[in-house]
């Protein structure tokens, strides 16, 4: 709670800023009022609001997790001039594929 660790029974006022750490992900929420029984969750997302550098951090993490679920990393940098070669020679060779009327593709 405002950047310090406390124990769950600390008393959460309106205005404080929260961490929520829930698995991989992080949320940073601001207090907007406090209810005076439990509620269902419906109810609750509505007393707090997330900050924008958080939706946006968040966005990205799962972002970047799906690309690695679906095989694809990002390069670390520009393609040295023997990997450019080598993706032309399989652009090339892919295209040829696609085009050679010998082999019966289309």
């Amino acid at each position: 709670m405002d950047g310090a660790r406390v124990k769950p029974a600390k008393e959460v006022r309106v205005g404080s800023q929260l961490r929520i750490s829930k698995g991989q992900f992080e949320q940073i929420v601001t207090v907007d009022a406090v209810s005076g029984q439990r509620g269902p969750a419906k109810v609750a997302v509505t007393l707090y609001t997330e900050t924008v550098a958080s939706i946006e951090a968040r966005e990205a993490r799962s972002s970047e997790r799906r690309m690695i679920n679906a095989g694809l990393t990002m390069p670390a940098g520009r393609p040295s001039k023997k990997g450019r070669r080598e993706l032309r020679k399989l652009k090339t060779q892919s295209t040829s594929i696609k085009t050679d009327p010998d082999q019966g593709n289309v």
